[in-house]
């Protein structure tokens, strides 16, 4: 049965109606200390959408236009950031200069959430104006404790005195109805998504580093369904600042960039705006498709680039002074509303296992040997097997497996560098290179990743099959995936043109074009989504904070005794402490049988 997403309810006897929902590389500030995803980062730019062939005369056109647009402004940006850069020519030098001992400066430090929500408390000016008549004990918090009915209520009373004095008393009426209506309007908490800073992550932590929108909506569903919080319903007045940002670009990229990037890869637009004129000769240079994938390329860029800004702005800043109740109000749950949505007993075993990952106290699953999650692989099939016989069985063949692993040596470095991995230099490489008929996409990541784990390592070197990484073995089949899916689109494409020359069929659309671009699919939103999920999440039997949480153990109520993380950092106190104050959370029990509808308890 689908189940309800969303519930409306009216007075004393609510009345609910439903609708049914389903859904990198970081960019983090080095000087204040939280960044937020990159989802067109370099992986998203290895997994370039294949080439797609045009019949014109029976020959396959390439777009030079396009392309050599694409290469010339990303060259005009490198060189540009160079010469920002760079220093001016030096004048004359003095014929004995004196020796100067220039300190090497030290790497920033990422800012802990302790010292960022530490910050913000106490600053001095908010974002929002307080409301003039509020007479009680405010804290100064950012985009993570701001509700959407205190944004609401701020911007309300700001412009209530440029009204005229009649009008007035009916607007503090209708305002007040407004924030009746949005704690009656309900929304699945499946339905929201989260910044890894607002659950505690820090800007070097992998959650952040690695994620896409979807990637991370998955990552904070699974977390939700380990609390048991999957069947809440959360007010729409009671849904965060941030929440409300990090749901919009899922919402935008999910039903948006992503259907409009595989639509044109499945049906190019046919045509170019030169055909008829004087430049027809060069229609086959400037079509309909190039202005598209241009317009979708710097599209794409400029939205990401508006999200991560307005993000990196909410939570490193004073949004808003709030008062202790509305501080408590902030992402919590419904009291008397819930859904029934079931999760399978595998999906909720895979979420009783994880937590967070967090650099310091638990290592992301993406760190793990191969051989320990072949123990545990078969540690879980013994507690299946009723018998002694079948155990002892298991346990030969995992002795089996695991000898042959161990016999078996890797080299790890000829398994090229994971495109999130990409230095500043080798990202932007690779976007230019993706450019390049032929060449760009697979094969010039494979030469970067190559080139990468050359300056940090010998090539040659081995290790065991046992010990290689859960990240190494997915990135390995990442780049076998992406290399077959470049050959096929390239290769398919110069043989597609003299076969349907030679069968008489005459259309814009490629069958090698729609082919790749389906087969592409489970290569981006399902391999690139699965690794980035097991980079951001751990094991919860690994976190050395003995909480079971990971990097959610930072989670903390702004009005918190700040613990000192930032001493930590250098070899002070351990990080990672159980924190005083929890920030709120709304609690419901996991167990018990809900109706099939939302209820009013």
């Amino acid at each position: 049965m689908r189940q309800a997403m969303f519930s409306i309810t009216k007075g004393t006897a609510p009345v609910h109606t439903g609708h049914d929902h389903a859904d990198d590389r970081a960019a983090h500030d080095s000087t204040d200390g939280v960044g937020d995803a990159d989802t067109t980062g370099p992986r998203q730019m290895a997994v370039r959408s294949p080439r797609r062939v045009r019949r014109r005369g029976g020959t396959a056109t390439r777009r030079p236009l396009m392309s050599a647009t694409l290469v010339a402004v990303c060259a005009a940006t490198a060189v540009a950031m160079t010469s920002i850069s760079g220093s001016a020519a030096p004048g004359p030098q003095p014929s004995a200069p004196t020796p100067v001992v220039v300190a090497t400066p030290a790497k920033p430090t990422a800012e802990a959430t302790d010292d960022r929500l530490s910050r913000v408390r106490e600053s001095n000016r908010s974002l929002l104006p307080a409301p003039r008549d509020r007479d009680t004990t405010t804290t100064c918090v950012s985009g993570e404790y701001v509700t959407l009915s205190v944004v609401f209520t701020s911007i309300f009373d700001s412009l209530l005195p440029s009204l005229p004095a009649s009008l007035r008393a009916a607007a503090r009426q209708q305002r007040d109805a407004t924030l009746a209506d949005m704690q009656r309007i309900h929304v699945s908490t499946l339905a929201i998504s989260d910044s890894p800073f607002a659950l505690g992550a820090d800007a070097d932590d992998p959650g952040v580093k690695y994620r896409t929108p979807i990637s991370h909506w998955i990552v904070v569903q699974l977390l939700k369904i380990r609390d048991g919080k999957h069947n809440e319903a959360i007010p729409v007045g009671n849904i965060t600042l941030i929440q409300a940002v990090e749901t919009a670009w899922l919402l935008t990229f999910a039903g948006v960039l992503a259907p409009l990037q595989f639509g044109n890869a499945v049906a190019p637009i046919p045509g170019s705006p030169l055909t008829g004129t004087q430049l027809g000769a060069l229609a086959g240079s400037l079509t309909y498709d190039s202005i598209f994938d241009v317009a979708m390329f710097f599209g794409r860029a400029g939205l990401q680039q508006l999200y991560q800004t307005t993000a990196r702005s909410l939570l490193n800043q004073c949004v808003a002074r709030v008062t202790d109740e509305e501080l408590d109000q902030a992402g919590r749950a419904a009291d008397d509303v819930s859904y029934h949505l079931p999760v399978s007993p595998i999906l909720q075993n895979i979420a009783d296992q994880v937590a967070l990952a967090d650099n310091e106290s638990c290592a992301p699953i993406g760190s793990l040997s191969l051989q320990r999650i072949v123990s545990r692989t078969f540690t879980f099939a013994r507690g299946v097997v009723t018998d002694a016989a079948g155990r002892q069985r298991l346990r030969a063949e995992e002795a089996r497996i695991l000898g042959v692993m161990r016999s078996t040596p890797v080299p790890h470095n000829l398994i090229p560098a994971d495109p999130s991995d990409f230095t500043s230099t080798e990202a932007m490489a690779s976007l230019i290179a993706g450019q390049l008929p032929y060449i760009g996409g697979a094969p010039a990541n494979i030469i970067l990743g190559l080139s990468h784990n050359a300056r940090e390592g010998n090539l040659a070197a081995t290790v065991p099959l046992a010990d290689l990484t859960v990240t190494k073995s997915l990135t390995g089949i990442y780049y076998a995936y992406a290399l077959s899916l470049h050959l096929f689109s390239n290769i398919g494409g110069l043989v597609q043109g003299p076969v349907m020359t030679q069968l008489g069929i005459t259309t814009s659309i490629s069958p090698v074009g729609i082919a790749s671009a389906v087969l592409g699919l489970p290569l981006t939103y399902g391999l690139v989504t699965f690794h980035n999920v097991v980079r951001s999440l751990c094991l919860r039997e690994d976190d050395t904070s003995g909480t079971g949480l990971g990097a959610e153990v930072h989670r903390r109520s702004p009005t918190a005794t700040p613990v000192p993380t930032s001493t930590a950092r250098h070899g002070g106190t351990p990080k990672h402490q159980a924190p005083t104050t929890v920030a709120p959370r709304s609690s419901a029990p996991r167990g018990g049988v809900l109706p099939a509808v939302p209820t009013v308890r």
